[in-house]
Formats: structure tokens, sequence, C-alpha cells
């Protein structure tokens, strides 16, 4: 945790650490794009798809989710999603954005995360018509870790080096 809170920059941080960080970066993407196209073959990313799939449909093909499928699901990612969300975080600290920007872009995830672990619930409870909201939500929690942990990349080991002391 030394490394997070003395200011070091990722792209002057000692190798192993840049490898390890990038490692970790690597299956966050991996996990993350296996999440999303779960939810893509699961609901097809279409209103009626997340609708049928929270729902059930009139073919009986799909039953309905159950109360105990939603707390399973939720109970898992409830201790999960803030984990990696920390570590994810902590690594985009570590980068040349200013304050404000690491600041907003952190609370973005949380909150696109928050919504995102909530949107089930809602289509579960207010009906198809909060389907939409699934999507939105899903969309903009996965793009936000997919910019997160690309930027983080990056700046690992493809962003400038700062200049050395004395330099201009």
């Amino acid at each position: 945790m030394r490394a997070f809170a003395n200011g070091r920059l990722l792209r002057t941080s000692p190798l192993p650490l840049r490898v390890t960080l990038t490692g970790f970066l690597l299956f966050v993407l991996a996990g993350y794009a296996s999440s999303l196209a779960i939810l893509v073959w699961k609901t097809g990313l279409t209103p009626a798809g997340v609708a049928a799939y929270y729902l059930g449909d009139d073919s009986g093909l799909r039953f309905p989710k159950e109360l105990h499928e939603l707390l399973e699901n939720t109970h898992f990612h409830v201790f999960i999603v803030p984990m990696v969300l920390l570590v994810l975080t902590h690594v985009f600290f570590m980068t040349s954005w200013s304050e404000r920007a690491r600041v907003a872009l952190t609370v973005l995830a949380y909150g696109a995360a928050a919504l995102d672990l909530a949107a089930p619930w809602i289509v579960w409870g207010g009906g198809a018509a909060f389907a939409p909201l699934k999507i939105g939500s899903s969309l903009l929690y996965h793009g936000t870790l997919f910019f997160l942990a690309g930027a983080c990349l990056y700046e690992t080991w493809w962003a400038p080096l700062p200049p050395e002391d004395g330099e201009p």
C-alpha cells in the first residue's frame, strides 16, 4: 500500500510493481469483457431481453427470477465489486490525471456499480418499463471500468516519462 500513498506514478514505478499491476489490469479487463459477453448472451442487450431474463416470458421457456436468485447474485457481487473497484481506483490514483478527474472517475465508477447492482431489483420489482435502466447501468459500469483499466495500462507503459528534477 506504500506505493499508493507516496505520490508515485505508474510510469516511474519499479518494473516488478508495473508487471504485477499489469497482470491485475489484464485480468480485470478479461473478467469484465466476459461479464459483458454474458449479459449480451442472456439478454441480447435489448429491453425485451432484459425483461424476459428477470421477469420471464409468455413462451414458458424463461421463468421469472426468484427472490433467492437475486439475493444470491447480489450477495456475491456486493462483496467482489467493491474489492475490484478499491484496487482499480487505487491504481488509477497513481496516474498523472488531475486529482479532480481521478476523484470524479472514482465516484462515477462506484455510482455506476451501485446502479448496476440495483438495476435487477428495479426491473424485477418495477416491471419491464425499467429494463432500459439495466442496459444503461451495465454499459456505464463496464465502460467506466474498461476506461479506468485502459488508462492505467497506458500510464504504466506508454505515457511520457515526467521530466527529471532540474529539467524544464
